[in-house]
């Protein structure tokens, strides 16, 4: 199982990190961020189907594409197609592309443009 370690928690299971944040941060933040924090991985069993959520679920999604193509291959993918352009590249996880197509049609948000917003970032791809 892979996992991530955190100060003083010991071994956390990756699919558990926004549970364990929602943990440190409390009542610090709203109750929407705390769901939504707590949702956007799936295997947490949380389910919450506000604009922040489905923001963060965007989010998580082009940092796991960025992370796998690297900054320059996401940077160059076709943006008048760019679902078709990644489909191809991360055919072994098409549940990345699934999911932003889903959550960008549901929000009315151009691909393109939330490549363009994520390769505008001065950090490093991770």
């Amino acid at each position: 199982m892979s996992a991530s370690r955190s100060p003083g928690t010991g071994a956390v299971p990756r699919s558990q990190h926004g549970l364990l944040t929602i943990r440190w941060l409390g009542d610090r933040i709203p109750a929407e961020a705390q769901n939504a924090i707590a949702s956007h991985d799936h295997r947490t069993g949380v389910q919450a189907d506000t604009l922040l959520a489905d923001a963060l679920k965007i989010a998580d999604v082009v940092a796991v594409i960025d992370a796998r193509l690297g900054r320059q291959a996401l940077r160059d993918v076709n943006r008048n197609h760019p679902l078709e352009a990644l489909r191809s590249p991360l055919a072994d996880r098409p549940y990345l592309c699934d999911m932003l197509e889903q959550y960008t049609t549901k929000h009315g948000l151009p691909v393109s443009r939330v490549i363009d917003i994520a390769t505008s970032s001065p950090l490093p791809s991770q």
